[in-house]
């Protein structure tokens, strides 16, 4: 049987149109008795102090993740994904984080077509035969952001996508929580709400 990490492989290297260069955090500092992240080109941005961020993992100078460690095992990312997490063993997710967006052409709109594309690619069908399952209005904190689900099939196994995508200015983000089988079903949901409430992105001064 083929493995979700496969799936991930699969899926990670179709999902985003170019490769990246997302400024990811590589360690933690110190400037002047502060806290600061250390960013994988260079840069630094002092950490938040706040309690609630003090549990929170910085994934990316925009995006932080508060999920608890229990329900979401940080794994190695593969393909284009920039981290990856195992609920279990029919659930993972992981986030397409990329620094490029509407000043670079992007549109949620866009971002659809290419998800539906990929997973054609990855089912090694035309793109009408993927199956959409519903789009719904959601909240990753502050922002607003659509989520839409869909299925493929991978060498005969079935798996339901929920990928939640947001573009701002100069950000794009897809955060997609994928389960085994053919319906999104009521476990999928809630570990998708669960993944998308412990979930932080700032676009602060970017247009929705």
């Amino acid at each position: 049987m083929i493995g979700l990490g496969r799936i991930a492989l699969l899926l990670g290297v179709l999902s985003t149109p170019a490769a990246a260069s997302a400024q990811e955090v590589v360690g933690t500092s110190a400037v002047g008795g502060k806290r600061v992240h250390l960013y994988s080109d260079g840069t630094w941005e002092y950490a938040k102090e706040s309690g609630e961020v003090s549990r929170c993992v910085a994934l990316h100078k925009s995006v932080d993740f508060c999920g608890s460690i229990l329900n979401w095992r940080p794994v190695k990312a593969r393909g284009d994904f920039s981290n990856m997490f195992l609920h279990s063993d029919r659930i993972q997710s992981g986030l397409l984080i990329e620094e490029l967006g509407t000043n670079d052409g992007f549109s949620v709109e866009y971002m659809r077509t290419v998800a539906l594309e990929a997973a054609a690619e990855a089912s090694g069908v035309d793109v009408s035969q993927i199956p959409v399952l519903g789009f719904y209005d959601v909240q990753i904190g502050e922002t607003a952001a659509e989520n839409m689900v869909y299925g493929a099939s991978i060498d005969g196994l079935k798996i339901v996508y929920s990928n939640t995508i947001i573009v701002a200015d100069t950000l794009t983000l897809q955060a997609i929580v994928w389960s085994i089988g053919d319906d999104y079903t009521e476990e999928h949901q809630k570990w998708n709400a669960d993944f998308l409430e412990n979930l932080r992105v700032r676009t602060e001064g970017e247009k929705l």
